[in-house]
């Protein structure tokens, strides 16, 4: 099972664009943010998101990491005693909130260059409420 982890973490870097001196200073420092913030969510689940300014999507992701942890800690004995089956699940849900983490971090991290829409808010002479959205393609 670590190897399969190890080369899908490989296969996962060798895919992430490289860092060469030729790339533009905007593409060089995006390509840096977005490096660190899959490096955190490797470390911590969630500190990625919170790298990207997703505070709230962080903690949900750490609460879930966290919360498996503490159900693996508290049901061990439990598991242990029944087998393999409940083991896996607290196992594949660890993983899987991980390779989330990770794969949102990459994105967000990705996106948060792109300028989407321009968003103006606000009362005008009269009183009247105005909003005004200006979506980019």
């Amino acid at each position: 099972m670590g190897k399969g982890l190890l080369l899908i973490l490989a296969l996962f870097f060798a895919s992430v664009p490289s860092w060469s001196a030729e790339s533009q200073p905007d593409s060089l420092a995006s390509d840096h943010r977005v490096r660190g913030a899959v490096l955190r969510s490797i470390a911590l689940p969630g500190w990625g998101q919170f790298y990207n300014g997703k505070r709230i999507k962080g903690s949900v992701i750490a609460t879930a990491e966290v919360a498996s942890a503490i159900a693996w800690v508290v049901r061990r004995k439990q598991i242990k005693d029944r087998g393999t089956q409940e083991r896996n699940l607290y196992l594949f849900s660890t993983i899987g909130i991980v390779l989330y983490s990770v794969g949102d971090a990459y994105v967000d991290a990705h996106l948060s260059r792109v300028d989407w829409a321009e968003v103006e808010a606000g009362i005008d002479e009269n009183g009247t409420a105005k909003f005004r959205l200006k979506l980019r393609f």
